[in-house]
């Protein structure tokens, strides 16, 4: 079948979701027996090249990508509501088989004009916020929807929940790349650049600060572990949020926290050597208050870097993560357990060589590849269902 992705992330970017799509196409195209393009709106980048997408995100297979090309006085706001509408459009003129997107919108106006497609999600709100009261009641319902797939299993108990057939839901977790520990060499290579001593312990944390991802969290950390080196590799989407984090790291005069800022994709794993110890925010307010972060990315990325980890024990979280094995889970909103329990694992190098190893071999079990490979599974599968 020739699938289209219809997306409007901005490429090439640092998101999330940006890294999460482009990796995810690229296994796809280089193990499934379907052809897959994506559609994206061009934001700014007026001759950005396919090639240069995968350079960005070190990709292993170059992704086929079709830019949408809008008037460059519209706001990025409005070139992502005109591209939710033409977008389908066009695929249905072009004769596509099956759309796939993660966006509400261009999922409505896929169905709206009768072609199937699949829905990816992480989020669990969608399905119990009366905001979306209108849109579950069109789309759950319709017969073009082709499938779900979403990132964990707490999300595919709230769609069940919502009214969806189970049969139509599938947990696809999310991915990493290459596995493989730092070597020695490489470590001290990146502390090097950081002007990281040689002989400190390092607490990395990889993906957006901000209120709603709790990293001030991780300031307080910083402040009673002023032994440690706290190592920030992100940045914030909104100005009022890289105000609020610089503040506090005065405020608690902190000289131990580093933050690099926006990085390549393709260069995380190379600040993520340079730790020792990788942290999640021990916070249920992703999760819980905004509904938008379930199973954050990070979770495989630090699982691929064979770093112990410490992270919140929630249910999305010890989903992948188990306690002792893989991660040491932490009391969510309790600061006090995050500090008790980061002072032993600091001082349990054994603990610390467990965790580093449980984590490699459990990384080899959620590679992008591997997931491309059950995606299409469930493609088929739904595939025969329908013509069955």
């Amino acid at each position: 079948m020739n699938i289209a992705y219809i997306s409007n992330i901005d490429i090439p970017g640092p998101t999330a979701i940006s890294e999460q799509v482009l990796n995810s196409l690229s296994a796809l195209s280089t193990s499934s027996s379907h052809t897959f393009t994506l559609i994206v709106p061009r934001y700014a980048q007026k001759n950005l090249t396919p090639n240069d997408v995968n350079t960005y995100y070190g990709l292993d297979k170059t992704v086929d990508i079709k830019f949408f090309n809008y008037f460059s006085f519209l706001s990025s706001k409005t070139k992502k509501r005109i591209h939710a509408f033409l977008a389908p459009l066009y695929c249905m003129i072009k004769g596509y088989d099956l759309l796939y997107t993660r966006h509400q919108a261009i999922l409505f106006f896929c169905l709206l004009i009768g072609k199937r497609t699949i829905f990816e999600t992480y989020r669990i709100d969608i399905n119990f916020s009366y905001r979306y009261y209108l849109w579950r009641k069109f789309c759950y319902s319709h017969k073009k929807l082709f499938g779900i797939v979403t990132h964990s299993k707490i999300a595919l108990d709230a769609f069940v929940s919502a009214g969806l057939d189970k049969k139509k839901i599938f947990v696809a977790y999310n991915g990493c790349g290459e596995i493989m520990p730092a070597t020695m060499d490489t470590r001290r290579d990146y502390r090097e650049r950081l002007g990281i001593l040689e002989h400190r312990k390092v607490l990395g944390y990889v993906g957006r600060i901000g209120t709603m991802k709790q990293t001030d969290v991780i300031l307080h950390v910083a402040s009673r572990f002023p032994e440690l080196t706290v190592l920030i590799v992100g940045g914030a989407t909104r100005k009022e949020d890289d105000l609020a984090f610089d503040d506090l790291v005065k405020k608690l005069k902190l000289n131990n926290v580093i933050r690099t800022g926006v990085v390549k994709p393709c260069e995380v794993h190379n600040y993520l050597c340079a730790s020792d110890i990788l942290i999640i925010p021990p916070s249920s307010v992703p999760m819980f208050k905004s509904g938008k972060t379930v199973l954050p990315l990070k979770t495989f990325l630090y699982l691929a870097a064979s770093k112990p980890i410490i992270a919140p024990n929630l249910p999305d979280i010890s989903e992948i993560l188990k306690h002792q094995e893989t991660a040491v889970l932490v009391d969510p909103d309790n600061f006090e357990d995050t500090i008790t329990k980061l002072k032993e694992l600091l001082n349990d190098t054994l603990l610390q060589s467990q965790l580093s190893e449980k984590c490699r071999e459990t990384a080899k079990k959620f590679t992008w590849s591997a997931r491309a490979e059950k995606i299409e599974d469930f493609i088929n599968i739904q595939n025969h269902r329908l013509h069955t």
